[in-house]
């Protein structure tokens, strides 16, 4: 008896591209002294065109946002004098827990693309874009102090912050 496959494979690719369209607002405490930054919460709106599975949407702004929030405020590679990682465990390397997550509001202005299949557009890397400058121009505006090197560690807050007390002395 002969055996035969059936296989199929479709894909779309646009010349033209309708880029997605977000803001992200970020509410922060920042306690000066020991430098932790403690988020109240977020809010991000996204124009993703049609959503064909809000659900799925909502999981990948959810997504975006702790690994940005990682990336912004803990996540770090640190290496040692001797060239060797020394904080290459889970304990040592903070990644967002889903309990410790700020609360986010989401937001979805859907509108319909012509570009697009389905009048779709992009959604999942864009919340990872927006929240590292939110929250270091929230953790200004609260604190007075600028952080330049991500992610803004207790430590680096502190540290900007006694860096900018010994310039105005």
């Amino acid at each position: 008896m002969d055996q035969h496959q059936i296989q199929a494979a479709e894909s779309h690719m646009s010349l033209m591209y309708a880029p997605p369209f977000a803001a992200l607002f970020a509410e922060v405490e920042v306690d000066t002294d020991t430098g932790e930054v403690r988020i109240g919460k977020l809010a991000f709106g996204i124009d993703c065109g049609q959503p064909i599975n809000p659900d799925g949407v909502e999981g990948q702004i959810d997504g975006g946002l702790a690994m940005a929030l990682g990336y912004a405020l803990c996540e770090e590679v640190v290496i040692d004098q001797a060239g060797r990682l020394s904080n290459g465990n889970q304990c040592d390397y903070h990644i967002f827990r889903a309990d410790e997550m700020p609360a986010a509001e989401r937001f979805n202005f859907p509108a319909r693309e012509i570009i697009g299949p389905f009048g779709v557009k992009a959604a999942a890397e864009i919340p990872a874009d927006e929240l590292a400058p939110a929250l270091i121009n929230a953790i200004q505006a609260a604190a007075g102090v600028y952080i330049d090197d991500l992610p803004a560690t207790r430590e680096r807050v502190r540290q900007t912050r006694d860096e900018r007390s010994d310039a105005n002395v």
